[in-house]
């Protein structure tokens, strides 16, 4: 038995962070996460959200569950909070587990684990972990991490090289707001580096976002949107967005936005056209996928690129439009489907670039005020989402459990 040690003292030793003055050093300290003394038989379990069988919001029960054993390239992490997200919605409804080898060690990688981002504190090493990453990564240092799956519990097991540590003067609550719409925005608009399989005979190497650009985002009052508005904008882009309510065409537009589009008012590739003089924009970035490809493809500009993201991003009917294809157009994977390697990239990259933006106040956590849900109210949590009634993101915290 023992107690964290802490890491305020601490100077970071990873190369990749020489600007952090302290390792983990990000939030208030009050937030800072602490391991209570525990007995051997306790540390072997924790509570967790679990489907019990797919279906609606009602099926998320919190349950007593073994709690992960970290790997040797793995890092137990103490959750503060974790983010909700499309795919878990996806993944509820369909039993579908994150990827083969989910946190929990489930056999076939089936884990009733849901949640892809948190942030937190350090609780433990991997078995076999090795000295350099022991060196870089300290037992009580605040993170946020893109997860395997998972985070929607006590502790989750997390890649040492998906870990991010905590921005200066940023809280545990805004860094989980931060994961998985830095790591999509930037691997999808921003990295000279080509990720998915996909189109690639349609691709021109390098053909990224860049200064200049026009960009346009459906959904833009979501986390993702509230994050590629800011980041798009201090990268020297026009945003165009569209959402469904004028008060949230109004936070998008404090945000960064030029053109806010209300699609409930109007046809938001007619008012992108209108604006751009018939050009239409370099890239959209689009979480609805097939339903709005034919109305996507007459806003692009010429050799502009389409990115679609998450559950929604395969979109079958590309077969049929050889011809629109052949304009560039991207057609993008979730994150959550990305290999380990992959991933790894990702995070350095985020790491080297996005964190910067952050530190500097360009980029900032945008939650809107929304209260964290305990794990006891994750189906509220998932069924708020359901009805896109809120804008920035909705975040969990474990609470007062059983």
């Amino acid at each position: 038995m023992h107690k964290l040690r802490g890491s305020s003292s601490r100077k970071s030793e990873s190369a990749g962070n020489k600007w952090y003055s302290k390792r983990g050093k990000g939030g208030n300290d009050n937030e800072a996460t602490q391991r209570d003394e525990e007995t051997p038989e306790v540390t072997q379990f924790m509570f967790a959200v679990v489907t019990t069988t797919e279906g609606k919001a009602d099926v998320l029960q919190v349950r007593r569950v073994p709690k992960p054993k970290p790997k040797a390239d793995e890092m137990l992490v103490k959750v503060s909070h974790a983010g909700v997200n499309r795919p878990d919605i996806h993944q509820r409804e369909t039993k579908l587990p994150p990827w083969e080898g989910s946190s929990d060690g489930g056999s076939n990688g089936r884990s009733d684990y849901l949640g892809l981002e948190c942030s937190g504190a350090i609780s433990e090493y991997g078995v076999g972990m090795s000295g350099k990453d022991k060196k870089a990564w300290k037992i009580g240092d605040k993170v946020c991490a893109i997860t395997n799956g998972g985070s929607y519990a006590q502790y989750v097991a997390v890649p040492v090289a998906q870990l991010l540590p905590i921005p200066p003067n940023t809280s545990l609550k805004d860094a989980a707001t931060f994961p998985q719409a830095a790591c999509t925005v930037w691997s999808e608009l921003f990295m000279e580096e080509r990720l998915s399989d996909a189109l690639q005979e349609y691709e021109k190497k390098g053909a990224r976002l860049s200064s200049g650009e026009t960009l346009l985002i459906h959904g833009g009052s979501s986390g993702i949107g509230t994050f590629a508005i800011q980041m798009a904008k201090h990268q020297g882009v026009t945003v165009f967005v569209t959402a469904g309510s004028d008060e949230k065409l109004e936070a998008c537009r404090k945000l960064g936005a030029s053109v806010c589009i209300n699609y409930r008012k109007e046809a938001f590739e007619k008012r992108v056209l209108r604006e751009t003089e018939g050009k239409g924009v370099n890239v959209i970035l689009d979480c609805i996928g097939e339903d709005y490809f034919q109305q996507n493809c007459s806003c692009l500009s010429s050799g502009g690129r389409l990115v679609t993201i998450g559950p929604n991003c395969n979109m079958s009917g590309q077969d049929s439009h050889k011809e629109i294809l052949g304009r560039h157009i991207v057609n993008a994977c979730a994150l959550r489907n990305r290999t380990p390697e992959m991933k790894a990239l990702i995070v350095k990259k985020v790491l080297k670039h996005v964190w910067p933006a952050i530190r500097n106040g360009h980029v900032e956590a945008f939650n809107n005020n929304i209260k964290a849900f305990t794990f006891k109210q994750a189906a509220e949590a998932h069924a708020l989402m359901e009805t896109g009634n809120f804008t920035g993101k909705i975040l969990l915290i474990p609470g007062t459990l059983p």
